[in-house]
């Protein structure tokens, strides 16, 4: 069972993005990791907890499950998915890389990870410094909700987009954010881990400019958290640039 306090508290540390690889030990196996942002969804909903087997993992269902598609070794496309940014992690060999598209994708592969029992890490960009969005189980990788969105005062980003991706839809609004300036850093990873970057001695963080979050928790429910504060002026918000 992945316990929830666990499975939040290992986001705080698997994705503080980084442009310069990391002199860091190579971290141990640990069996909760963290849960992945998602573009909002229209209501809660829960997977059921599944109970734990002793069984080998049924790949193939979850690749029927994940829409995104599952990537496992022999796979043509298994050696470039696996690797992250840091080079020092590049031994690093999960047993699938769950490539979501979506939130049932995500509450597919959490639930997954539960039956099985098997060490679970979530990758935005692949930048940890600890090495933390790989691992030996399973790799949920949020790089196809990547989507840019952005409206009146806000943006909403998937949370696969890349900095460059979302820098770019930005500028093409005249609005912008503080982040850091390594263009594969995913915004998740950088939100979760604080986000300091070029502009934060004006703006402040990249987590100061989170106005909510649509997560998916490890009891498989889809959540949304909101800021009370919303006003153009606060954080939450792109600024004009």
């Amino acid at each position: 069972m992945i316990g929830r306090r666990a499975f939040l508290r290992a986001a705080l540390g698997a994705a503080l993005a980084a442009c310069r690889p990391a002199a860091r030990p190579t971290p141990a196996p640990t069996s909760a990791r963290p849960s992945a942002t998602l573009p909002p969804t229209a209501t809660p909903t829960a997977t059921p907890t599944p109970a734990p087997t002793s069984a080998q993992p049924d790949w193939a269902a979850l690749g029927r499950d994940v829409k995104g598609g599952v990537i496992r070794p022999g796979d043509a496309p298994y050696d470039r998915a696996r690797v992250l940014y840091n080079t020092r992690f590049d031994d690093a060999r999960p047993q699938g890389i769950a490539r979501c598209a979506s939130a049932d994708d995500v509450r597919a592969a959490v639930a997954f990870a539960q039956r099985y029992k098997l060490p679970l890490a979530v990758r935005s960009g692949g930048h940890s410094y600890g090495g933390w969005s790989t691992g030996p189980g399973l790799v949920i990788d949020t790089g196809p909700l990547n989507g840019v969105n952005v409206r009146s005062g806000d943006v909403v980003v998937g949370a696969g987009a890349r900095l460059v991706d979302v820098y770019a839809a930005l500028a093409a609004a005249g609005v912008g954010i503080a982040a850091g300036s390594c263009p594969t850093v995913g915004i998740a990873g950088l939100t979760l881990g604080g986000g300091v970057g070029v502009l934060s001695r004006g703006w402040g963080l990249t987590c100061d400019s989170l106005a909510s979050a649509d997560i998916i928790t490890a009891d498989g429910r889809a959540r949304s958290r909101r800021s009370r504060s919303r006003s153009s002026s606060s954080p939450g918000h792109a600024r004009p640039t």
